[in-house]
């Protein structure tokens, strides 16, 4: 049973913080342009003078970037990014690589598989070892936008993980696939990234045939024994709903407007952070990422948090109240009339037939360990389930960590060669710990 605490202090500062969104409106009608790349200023805050956004990100890493806009069946278009060749592979004859895409977690972007050095990140990492990198996004963020609604529509946040589910992530698997005119992929999901492929896979059964390997890092499908301080509002869920969907229009920690940006700026525009800024990674993390580059905080930061809906926050917080991987509940009455029954159907894991490795850590206060091994028990063809050997290690040390190479890229990188060809290959051990390691 859920212990009903106290609101405050942290919960109210989330309140606070998702409430900024709708300030901007106080300003001047006219909005401050943004330039595309501001140099250094001292009318520029600290977050501001580090703004790259993820092309820039990858050029100034030394990487080539190409920017596609999908438009999925409801209209939304998704930005997405590609990395084609390695840092230091020549511009000569195109030559057939096996296609990797990265997708992100809960009110991130694609920026967190490039935002650390070259050696650090993810997505350069798989581009230099020969695969054709493609960094996607979901509805909601920075980078999607829509056919004809604005953001200031209600309408335009009205969506959960199940929209993702449903048109995001099978819209851009297909459009990558007939771009590079193969006929599956490999796939990374980390948190959220994770848990919509899981439904896709479960309730598309026909997409297993296009991921050759799931690799599920901080994988999301129960959250039923998280341990974060954000648990403790799940009680207090659908009073925050109405709250926050009255007050924001649905929106949820959109990154826009001044006074969005101050905030930020103030709670963690530096390195040295403040109460504020610990109070937010405390709520969600559990901490602050044992590993974090603090130099690059600023950088971090521009990029984060990068947007999604209340609906899609209060999805999360009924499946965390349920332990459950389940579609959104209307409640009994709109239930029967949308699902046929009064529960929400549970996505059913056994139809997820593709070959799926786990990448997991003790020190996740989200995707706890007991829930992973929840998970492992449905999966029909589980591969890897791999723990960070690396004691504290939190869930976004999964992508913001400069040791992720040594503690885990460097397993997901040997998995991926692995599957890159039709056929599993046989390759030489990675040499990681095997008590860290089983199938």
């Amino acid at each position: 049973m859920w212990r009903a605490r106290s609101l405050c202090p942290v919960p109210l500062f989330f309140v606070f913080i998702s409430l900024a969104g709708t300030l901007p409106k106080l300003t001047p009608l006219i909005p401050r342009p943004k330039p595309a790349f501001p140099r250094p200023s001292p009318k520029l805050t600290l977050i501001q003078r580090n703004y790259q956004n993820v092309s820039q990100l990858i050029t100034s890493s030394g990487y080539t970037v190409r920017e596609y806009n999908v438009t999925t069946r409801d209209s939304y278009i998704l930005m997405i990014q590609r990395i084609p060749r390695g840092r230091n592979e020549p511009r000569g004859k195109r030559r057939r690589k096996p296609v990797a895409f990265l997708m992100t977690g809960l009110l991130s972007s694609s920026a967190d598989y490039v935002v650390n050095l070259p050696d650090q990140s993810l997505g350069f990492i798989l581009a230099d070892n020969g695969f054709d990198v493609w960094l996607g996004n979901v509805r909601g963020t920075i980078y999607s936008s829509h056919e004809y609604l604005k953001k200031w529509q209600a309408r335009y946040w009205d969506f959960s993980f199940d929209e993702m589910i449903n048109f995001d992530l099978p819209d851009q698997i297909d459009f990558i696939l007939k771009k590079t005119r193969q006929s599956s992929l490999l796939y990374v999901g980390w948190s959220q990234g994770s848990l919509i492929m899981f439904g896709l896979l479960a309730s598309k059964p026909r997409y297993n045939q296009k991921i050759r390997l799931f690799n599920a890092i901080a994988p999301v499908a129960y959250l039923g024994h998280m341990t974060s301080e954000v648990s403790e509002m799940v009680p207090f869920a659908d009073f925050l709903n109405g709250l926050l969907q009255m007050t924001l229009h649905g929106a949820f920690l959109e990154p826009s407007g001044p006074v969005f940006e101050q905030i930020k700026e103030e709670a963690c525009g530096s390195s040295k952070q403040g109460p504020a800024c610990k109070a937010a990674f405390k709520l969600f993390n559990g901490g602050f990422p044992v590993e974090m580059n603090k130099t690059r905080f600023p950088v971090y930061m521009y990029n984060n948090p990068a947007g999604s809906s209340v609906r899609n926050m209060y999805h999360f917080a009924q499946i965390i109240r349920d332990n459950r991987c389940q579609m959104f509940d209307w409640g009994p009455l709109k239930n029967m009339k949308i699902y046929g029954q009064k529960r929400p159907p549970a996505y059913n894991l056994t139809k997820v037939t593709a070959p799926v490795a786990l990448y997991w850590s003790a020190g996740d206060v989200l995707a706890r360990p007991v829930d992973v091994r929840h998970l492992e028990k449905r999966l029909p063809n589980l591969v890897l389930s791999y723990k960070v050997p690396v004691r504290g290690f939190t869930h976004i040390d999964f992508v913001w960590s400069i040791k992720a190479k040594n503690h885990l890229y460097r397993m997901i990188l040997y998995m991926m060669q692995r599957y890159s060809q039709e056929q599993p290959q046989q390759l030489p051990s990675p040499g990681v710990n095997r008590n860290t390691a089983h199938v």
